[in-house]
């Protein structure tokens, strides 16, 4: 079955609005705002669009092409992607990839931004800050958290 995504239109129905050229399944999605929306398949595509979904452009496979986990999309040009327990970001619109962080287990961070320069990311039971735009990550100066929630793995997810 190809990808599809839906937007949600006015009179609260869902209709089809963009559906992929070949089987593809959607991995990952963001939206920082009703304009601009990127998706990643299962093939490392990337798709996206920033008019609302009127028109999307189609990036195939990157030279760090892997099955995404996690994305986090800031504007139609910067964003985040992270699998297993890779991190990586883009500032041209998801052409080329910068790997800014790498783990030792196979979770993939999860991250949240404040602002363009700050945000936290949450890996192996850690909480990390950048102040440079998630180009790098530290655990300096942050109390982390004592225990894990309940039925979670590490110690949780943490949203701004």
């Amino acid at each position: 079955m190809a990808g599809m995504l839906s937007v949600l239109m006015a009179d609260a129905q869902w209709t089809l609005n963009y559906t992929t050229s070949v089987a593809q399944q959607i991995k990952v999605l963001s939206a920082p705002d009703d304009n601009v929306c990127w998706f990643i398949s299962n093939r490392d595509s990337l798709f996206k669009t920033a008019d609302g979904g009127a028109t999307w452009s189609v990036l195939g496979p990157s030279s760090v092409s892997f099955n995404p986990s996690g994305l986090y999309v800031m504007n139609d040009m910067i964003a985040f992607k992270t699998a297993n327990a890779y991190m990586f970001k883009t500032i041209d619109g998801g052409v080329t990839w910068n790997q800014v962080f790498t783990g030792s287990y196979q979770q993939p961070p999860d991250i949240a931004m404040k602002d363009m320069q700050n945000g936290i990311m949450t890996y192996g039971g850690n909480v990390y800050q950048t102040i440079d735009g998630g180009d790098t990550w530290s655990m300096t100066g942050i109390t982390q958290p004592a225990y894990h929630p309940v039925n979670s793995v590490g110690k949780g997810v943490v949203q701004l």
